[in-house]
């Protein structure tokens, strides 16, 4: 297995677009419009190189609704974190401003690149293609190693290339 890690990006529409449809094949410079990245036949397909998706911590299957959810709680994280440390101090029995006082449940700073992508590949001849499970079960082991059993991650495997991988596509804004 050969992890590796993508810069951070700030939204996960431009992930969706990259990881669920097919390359573009020109080589123009500059920034693709929207249109230039659908090459899938339909609104709401994916493109011939995704071999299959996963979910992990999300209310649905389909990739691009998972997406959207993402998008929701990174956009609605101040909200969350407010209503996180509301609950955390009901269930402490304090008052909202006793718990924020005594807890700081606010540091740190506010995040703007939510969208945290990696992928992780295997040999083309070294080892014998993995299943599907076992690239999920990888996923989940990247996942859990990193921190992040809590968070919302999409896992898109493809197959445009000869060596096996699949990528992730993970949230770091927690949804606790």
């Amino acid at each position: 297995m050969i992890p590796r890690v993508a810069s951070l990006g700030h939204g996960f529409a431009g992930a969706g677009l990259y990881y669920l449809n097919d390359k573009r094949q020109d080589t123009q410079p500059g920034r693709p419009t929207p249109d230039e990245y659908m090459l899938s036949p339909k609104q709401g397909s994916v493109g011939s190189r995704v071999d299959f998706t996963e979910t992990r911590n999300l209310p649905t299957r389909d990739p691009h609704k998972a997406l959207r959810c993402m998008q929701w709680l990174a956009a609605n994280a101040q909200d969350v974190r407010l209503a996180a440390a509301a609950a955390a101090a009901r269930a402490a029995g304090m008052s909202y401003e006793d718990y924020v006082h005594s807890h700081n449940p606010f540091r740190g700073r506010r995040g703007v690149k939510p969208v945290y992508t990696l992928s992780i590949a295997w040999h083309p001849t070294k080892n014998e293609k993995p299943s599907r499970e076992q690239m999920i079960a990888a996923g989940d082991e990247v996942i859990r190693t990193l921190g992040m059993s809590d968070r919302q991650c999409l896992m898109v495997a493809h197959t445009d290339t000869p060596h096996p991988h699949i990528h992730l596509i993970i949230n770091r804004v927690s949804p606790i």
